[in-house]
């Protein structure tokens, strides 16, 4: 369709304006490598998609749990050395939504609650449809679990699962 393709050649042309401010790190994605692309770039922030993706530099650990860990004190001693704001994405366990204390959900780590100054996670506020499918686009709240340097604000959204897309008004509660 012409809007779908307009809209196509408006978003590559912003991304070929912005292209040089991108840096795509290529695997393996261990800490020594990432702290290398922010000293290279000078980068002030660095989005991690997703943090069980990254190995520890020093080999395997004795469980993924520690790898998980060791990961994470190193992105920690990296912020603190290079001052980037450092975004990590992680996998949240099954069923944390349903009661379960949320913490326990961050998946495969206890060092994740501790080292986070701001955390969120993303809940699904609608229910689904007699069909058992999701309305489009969904209504969700990103829940504050940690604010270390300020207020807890959760975070209405609606997010597409067509387009990948937060859509809609934002409200923050």
């Amino acid at each position: 369709d012409h809007v779908q393709e307009s809209k196509k050649r408006e978003a590559l042309a912003l991304l070929k304006s912005m292209g040089k401010r991108f840096h795509f790190l290529p695997a393996p994605l261990t800490p020594k490598n990432i702290e290398n692309a922010i000293v290279s770039t000078k980068a002030d922030f660095v989005a991690v998609d997703y943090l069980q993706l990254v190995r520890p530099d020093g080999g395997d650990r004795n469980s993924r749990r520690e790898e998980v860990d060791a990961v994470v004190r190193e992105f920690m001693r990296i912020s603190q050395k290079h001052s980037p704001v450092l975004f990590l994405i992680s996998d949240m366990a099954k069923g944390a939504e349903h009661g379960r204390d949320i913490f326990s959900a961050f998946k495969e780590s206890s060092e994740i609650p501790f080292a986070a100054d701001l955390a969120y996670v993303a809940e699904i506020q609608d229910d689904k449809d007699a069909q058992g499918d999701w309305p489009e686009p969904l209504e969700m709240q990103l829940r504050c679990l940690k604010a270390r340097h300020g207020r807890s604000t959760n975070i209405r959204v609606q997010f597409s699962r067509n387009t990948q897309q937060f859509a809609g008004n934002t409200v923050f509660a």
